[in-house]
């Protein structure tokens, strides 16, 4: 058996800074503020890592959205959530450029600000030291995995849960990796075993859908994320993938299905340019084009594509009767001004 001080010595060596920062002050219990610290943490803001979190900042600083389903674990919030994790230096107003800057980073206290206020309310809770439902962390868990099996790199996964973790957050990070990289039948089998699991599990009947639509089975697709859908009370974002797989199908009988479920997925998830353009399809298939021209135009807005957006908002309006519901979106959008940080093209 590996003795504990062994391991601590082996972390200190570490190449990566913010490792050994974490070892120095959480476990040897270093002063925050000493020179040695501030030094380590220095090197911590030029290290690989925080070049790699920061690689999508734009020229004025403002870090760029990927505006997909899954942004908002490629954001700002949760980049700059990780950057006060790892020990990145406080106050460093370079991540937060005046102009075209996030407003919501322009409003609200830094990461460490944030974080260090957290502690203080978290440590004043009758519930600091009290051990989270066993339910709760469970959930907890398989969302820690589902992050990093799509985030992360194929081998940092399977260090992280490496092939000997029989556990359900550990099958449940192969699975996606599995499909994610190619070997779709393997994934489905993996993915069948967490259904037996928990077969009331609305994200591993996701995952199944998800896994099936992306490697070209739609129509296989529909059946595992209308039974997602049923079981996680109508989430948009499971209601945008089943609306994708019916428009995938290619087939006209499930158009108006399509329709009515996307248009419900964009009442509530409204900044999602995915719900957005499949809808357009949809309409496009249905002949309705005064529709599938607005659907465009509010995707291509979302994406921050102004120009596109105002092309097919004008075409909209030609379409619509003067005055109508659609008309006068479309018209809100031609009239709309850039957000903060967008190009006016």
């Amino acid at each position: 058996m590996i003795d504990a001080s062994e391991v601590i010595a082996l972390l200190l060596k570490s190449l990566e800074p913010s490792i050994r920062y974490k070892i120095r002050v959480h476990v040897f219990d270093e002063d925050p503020q000493s020179s040695v610290i501030r030094k380590l943490r220095d090197e911590i803001r030029r290290s690989p890592r925080v070049a790699s979190l920061l690689k999508n900042r734009e020229r004025h600083g403002q870090i760029k959205s990927h505006r997909n389903i899954y942004d908002k674990w490629q954001g700002a919030h949760w980049i700059l959530a990780t950057l006060a994790d790892i020990g990145y230096p406080a106050g460093d107003k370079s991540l937060f450029a005046a102009r075209g800057a996030d407003p919501y980073l322009q409003s609200h206290p830094m990461p460490a600000e944030r974080v260090a206020s957290l502690e203080e309310l978290a440590r004043a809770s009758p519930y600091w030291d009290k051990k989270d439902d066993p339910a709760l962390q469970a959930r907890h868990d398989l969302m820690r995995a589902k992050i990093s099996a799509f985030m992360e790199r194929q081998d940092t996964v399977y260090r992280r849960y490496p092939l000997s973790n029989t556990s359900l957050p550990a099958r449940y990070a192969h699975a996606i990796t599995t499909y994610l990289h190619g070997d779709l039948n393997n994934a489905l089998t993996q993915i069948d075993g967490l259904i037996q699991a928990q077969p009331n599990n609305p994200y591993f009947y996701e995952l199944r859908g998800q896994a099936l639509l992306e490697g070209g089975r739609p129509s296989e697709a529909v059946a595992p994320l209308h039974k997602a859908l049923a079981l996680s009370n109508n989430a948009p974002l499971i209601e945008m993938l089943l609306g994708q797989a019916l428009v995938a199908t290619d087939n006209k009988t499930h158009t108006d299905e399509a329709i009515a479920i996307l248009r419900a997925a964009v009442a509530r998830e409204t900044e999602a340019p995915l719900g957005y353009s499949q809808l357009a399809m949809a309409y496009g298939r249905k002949g309705d084009y005064a529709e599938a021209d607005l659907a465009s135009a509010q995707a291509a807005y979302l994406r921050g594509d102004n120009k596109t957006a105002r092309d097919l908002a004008s075409r909209a309006k030609t379409r619509f009767a003067i005055g109508t519901p659609g008309w006068v979106k479309a018209d809100d959008i031609i009239s709309a001004k850039p957000m903060p940080g967008e190009k006016t093209n």
